[in-house]
């Protein structure tokens, strides 16, 4: 769990400031990158192999990673082109995205040791949502939910 609690606050000091700025790009500099506690090589070894187990089911830890969102955040529902599916649980639309958060997120776990593949993907990403109505505090939320999700299923 700490090591996934690293890969989150990463995400999180990489992605909120194009959050914050959504006007104008963000580029980070080599200097920006000193206050980022980026994973130390154990930390990578237990993100790996949980994902080993995470990756063969990556569509039900994504369903159940975002239900747990709208769970514990209903108005989250309304970020989503399919918060009117119903039942949710069920919905193709929710499928299909928790698919492709999945595959991104088996994109940067399989670049953890390269900050700058990563980095510039989290950032484009995040410039994505930021024009979605996403604010920072989603992340946290977000963490919760994937940390829950997780220890679901492991």
């Amino acid at each position: 769990e700490a090591a996934w609690r690293g890969v989150w606050t990463a995400f999180r000091l990489i992605m909120e400031p194009t959050l914050i700025a959504a006007t104008c790009p963000v580029k980070m500099g080599d200097g920006d990158l000193k206050g980022i506690d980026y994973l130390q090589p154990e930390q990578q070894r237990a993100v790996l192999a949980s994902w080993r187990v995470i990756g063969k089911d990556a569509k039900a830890y994504g369903v159940r990673l975002f239900l747990r969102m709208f769970q514990l955040s209903p108005t989250t529902r309304h970020l989503f082109s399919f918060a009117d599916q119903q039942p949710i649980e069920e919905s193709p639309g929710l499928a299909s995205h928790a698919e492709l958060f999945m595959a991104k997120l088996g994109f940067i776990v399989s670049h953890l040791d390269i900050e700058r593949t990563t980095i510039p993907y989290l950032q484009s990403t995040s410039a994505l949502h930021s024009q979605l109505e996403v604010e920072p505090q989603h992340f946290v939320l977000m963490g919760k939910a994937l940390l829950w999700s997780w220890q679901q299923g492991l």
